[in-house]
């Protein structure tokens, strides 16, 4: 016979069995969580889900807490984002009852955070959403995509905007449900936080709920070049429309589901640099950029590319990281100094303001230019004084006057009047936000009202509507069938470009932004403006 094997003794046996069953549990504790955790996330879209590391958010209406503390995902009213402002009390005890299910006690806590905070979109985003709280409401859903926590303040300001923005489109929109067959627009608001590549996991949760909650037909946003690029995959994968008003050149031809109604860099940069030549007279420059930041890279070339095509000089770049100003600002004084040894006519900064802002502070020659791109263009710089903004000249994408200043104040839009009936009224410090929009705001109404306008040509065939059928009413918007925006005219290139896109240029005298010029299709089916000033209005 063959020898046997001796079996061990039963203590050790019975310690053995229990090791192994253990280990296997310990592996199965994770698929039993992902059970329960889906299975409240299907029976309860206003789950709030909090996790110590940043997973694949649930395709539900809900959030998870980054590891530096940042609430990311998606809220109808379930959860606030913005708790930076005087009514954040109110609105986290709003979020409360509406996780408890208590709607109105809800309602009456969003109508008290807006008499103290009467600016706060979010608020009237809510409130918005709950008028639809019925059983039997028709309505489509958009997402306004955007940034509304961390450290960022420029990035959070950029949110208010995005919010202001969408907030009175939707009620526009509303107000007039009875022109689309009585269908109302919800909005969703999701916040990716201060890390642009949160925005593809958030992206990825929008495209999953789209799968399910079949009233999604859109994105408003991202409207940051490097949080639009990081979300872009995700919502083409499932037909989603995203309209931006990014302007990094990437983004051209990125996806045949992107849109946006402002012009890219390529344009913004290109007008800069001819209005350098033709009004400033500039005949040098040095350009400072962040060469790992799609937008200012892109900024930068273009206007390298455009300024020295009739023969003019770049006689420094000067390489910084957006962010300096609060980690190095002895890079950017010292390329500062390195660049006026090269006597530039003017200095082009591609970036943020918080950065050229240690530029603006260190004693310029006093006729020295300071030329930017849209994202220079802030109501208030920290620390600069009244003839330190007197440099700066910005290729803004809107300005708040020029209807007026163009000599068509009979033909402004309804914006005009809806807007400070939203946000007023005006406190005594400042008009801006409350009954006066600044440029954010109005791109992002233009972003959300083209988004609707083509949701509205949809549902005029059938109701319920998709996002491949809204898809296919943005392409139509272009030609003849182009769109009136606040800040001109938006007419679809096949690139989703807005074709011949009206871009304003900006100065500052004493402290206050003037209007000196409007280049491209501004009034729909209008003529081309062209004509660059002789000189400009600051002098």
């Amino acid at each position: 016979d063959a020898p046997r094997l001796l079996a061990p003794p039963p203590s050790k046996q019975k310690r053995k069995n229990r090791i192994v069953k253990i280990i296997a549990l310990i592996s199965l504790l994770p698929v039993i969580f992902s059970i329960i955790w889906l299975y409240y996330a299907q029976t309860d879209n206003r789950i709030q889900v909090t996790a110590t590391a940043t997973p694949g958010l649930p395709a539900c209406i809900c959030i998870v807490t980054t590891p530096d503390g940042e609430p990311i995902g998606l809220s109808d009213g379930n959860f606030t984002f913005d708790t930076r402002g005087p009514a954040s009390k109110l609105k986290e005890q709003t979020a409360q009852k509406l996780r408890q299910g208590d709607v109105s006690s809800a309602i009456s806590l969003l109508s008290a955070a807006h008499n103290q905070d009467t600016s706060d979109a979010e608020v009237l985003i809510y409130k918005e959403n709950l008028r639809l709280h019925t059983a039997d409401a028709k309505y489509i859903t958009i997402v306004v995509a955007t940034t509304l926590t961390g450290n960022d303040r420029d990035a959070i300001a950029v949110g208010h905007n995005n919010l202001q923005g969408a907030y009175v489109a939707q009620r526009e929109y509303n107000d007039s449900a009875e022109q689309h067959g009585g269908v109302n627009v919800r909005i969703l608001i999701a916040n990716a936080g201060s890390n642009a590549a949160n925005a593809a996991q958030v992206a990825d949760q929008i495209a999953r709920l789209a799968q399910q909650d079949k009233t999604i037909v859109g994105v408003m946003g991202w409207t940051l070049s490097a949080q639009a690029l990081m979300a872009i995959t995700s919502l083409s994968r499932v037909q989603l429309p995203m309209v931006s008003y990014a302007v990094g050149d990437n983004l051209t031809t990125i996806s045949h589901n992107f849109f946006r109604v402002a012009a890219p860099a390529s344009v913004q940069a290109g007008v800069g640099a001819q209005y350098a030549i033709k009004t400033l007279k500039a005949q040098s420059a040095a350009i400072f950029v962040d060469l790992a930041n799609d937008s200012s890279r892109s900024l930068a070339e273009d206007f390298k590319a455009s300024f020295t095509s009739g023969g003019k000089s770049v006689v420094a770049i000067e390489q910084y990281t957006i962010g300096d100003a609060r980690t190095y600002t002895q890079r950017l004084e010292a390329g500062l100094q390195d660049a006026l040894q090269h006597h530039p006519d003017i200095i082009y900064f591609a970036g943020f303001p918080p950065d050229v802002s240690v530029l603006l502070q260190n004693k310029l020659p006093p006729d020295l230019p300071v030329l930017g791109g849209n994202a220079l263009y802030r109501l208030s710089y920290d620390g600069t004084q009244p003839n330190d903004l007197g440099h700066l000249h910005i290729a803004a994408q809107a300005y708040p006057d020029e209807w007026d200043v163009l000599g068509l104040s009979a033909q402004k839009p309804a914006f005009f009047k809806d807007y400070p009936q939203a946000f007023g009224p005006c406190p005594a410090r400042s008009c801006y936000g409350f009954t006066r929009a600044d440029s954010g705001t109005m791109l992002s109404y233009d972003a959300t009202s083209v988004l609707l306008l083509a949701s509205k040509h949809a549902l005029a065939k059938k109701y319920p509507i998709t996002s491949k059928e809204t898809l296919e009413e943005l392409t139509a918007i272009t030609g003849l069938n182009a769109f009136q925006g606040v800040t001109g005219q938006i007419s679809f290139g096949p690139d989703g470009n807005p074709i011949s896109k009206a871009v304003t240029m900006v100065c500052n005298k004493g402290g206050l932004f003037q209007l000196d010029v409007v280049i491209g299709q501004f009034l729909l089916n209008g003529p081309p403006l062209q004509n660059y000033p002789a000189r400009s209005v600051c002098p």
